[in-house]
């Protein structure tokens, strides 16, 4: 049976507003519904003016609130502040994805990731998270522009991926080497076989490090990673796992439950934690739904880099090896606290779903 096509055009206006709308819809259900179950304690913070004095001018949390204030003076509603985040998330994956043809079933992804309840929650607050994927979708707009045109777009590609590593630094390592990869790729001057091989070499070279210095990275999780990851779940007042049962003191733990760690990292919630707490359902039901169109996103996109010169190098040397860095990074705080990890990913669903989807789609015909 074919797939329907997508009924309007993505650049159209219509289409926008669809968009603005559903987001604004969800900004109502994170504030009227979602904060009844859980606080949005960042969220109000900013609100609220409030800045602790270790806080310096540059840090991420005072800009966030410095800008949540001067937009509710300029407002005056708390609802219209978090609507100006929601709307800029609209308009950034709109904008990245103006001028795709998304028939062939890749409207009802694009339309699928819109209603996912993690980007829709998250993305739809004042938050780092919306401001993260604002700065995604320009940098992966100056990637995909960079790809199909003779220039590369380096105010976008900089200015995107400098952004989004000051709101979430630690993500920004995926996004930087898929655009290492994408540039030389370009650049070698051997071209595009021979950039593949510097970076198959590359990447070979960092596993025999990696193998090398085992030791020194499993006593560096121990000492460092794994207690950091316990103190920043768990050192609020408010932080505390919703998995007690989960064992995570040591290498051994981390690489014990990767297994499932990685996917439901996305996911969130795990079928027996949906079941024993029904209000986690429609998050675990949309996490499923995420993870599947991530990895549809993928496919289509391997499918479309397989036939353009250098392509296939950029997806397996470049998009994959740094999805899967974001993905392992995130992990461990994920592994801890489902809320956490449903709420952090947010930050690079670009990366894995529309970023993605951008690459898989050519170019609409007028």
């Amino acid at each position: 049976m074919p797939i329907p096509r997508f009924p309007l055009r993505l650049g159209s206006p219509q289409i926008l507003g669809l968009s603005v709308a559903i987001k604004a819809a969800w900004t109502a259900v994170a504030l009227f519904v979602v904060a009844r179950v859980t606080p949005l304690k960042d969220a109000e913070r900013y609100l609220a003016g409030i800045v602790r004095e270790s806080e310096g001018l540059w840090d991420r949390t005072v800009l966030m609130t410095r800008l949540a204030v001067a937009l509710k003076a300029a407002l005056q509603a708390d609802f219209l502040v978090h609507l100006v985040f929601s709307a800029a998330t609209a308009l950034a994956v709109w904008w990245l994805l103006r001028d795709r043809d998304l028939s062939r079933g890749r409207g009802w992804i694009f339309l699928g990731l819109l209603l996912a309840p993690a980007f829709g929650i998250w993305g739809s607050i004042i938050s780092k998270e919306a401001l993260s994927v604002v700065f995604a979708c320009l940098y992966f707009r100056a990637l995909l522009d960079s790809l199909e045109g003779p220039r590369i777009r380096w105010p976008g590609l900089l200015l995107g991926l400098a952004g989004f590593a000051f709101f979430r630094y630690h993500y920004a390592v995926g996004i930087a080497w898929t655009a290492v990869a994408f540039l030389v790729l370009r650049l070698h001057p051997g071209g595009p076989r021979r950039g593949a091989a510097w970076l198959a070499g590359m990447l070979a070279l960092a596993a025999i490090v990696a193998a090398a210095v085992a030791g020194h990275l499993a006593r560096f999780a121990d000492g460092y990673l794994i207690p950091y990851v316990r103190q920043y779940i768990l050192g609020g007042e408010d932080g505390r796992t919703t998995r007690d049962w989960l064992v995570l003191q040591d290498h051994g733990d981390l690489i014990a439950n990767l297994w499932w760690g990685l996917p439901f990292s996305i996911v969130g919630p795990l079928p027996g934690e949906a079941a024993a707490r029904p209000v986690l359902i429609p998050l675990f039901l949309g996490g499923c739904l995420t993870l599947f169109l991530y990895a549809a996103c993928f496919a289509a996109a391997r499918r479309r880099l397989a036939g353009m010169p250098g392509g296939a190098a950029l997806f397996w040397l470049g998009l994959v090896p740094g999805a899967l860095a974001t993905l392992l990074i995130h992990y461990p705080f994920a592994v801890l606290n489902a809320g956490a990890g449903i709420r952090y990913h947010v930050a690079f669903c670009v990366q894995l779903g529309f970023g993605m989807l951008a690459l898989a789609a050519p170019r609409a015909r007028d």
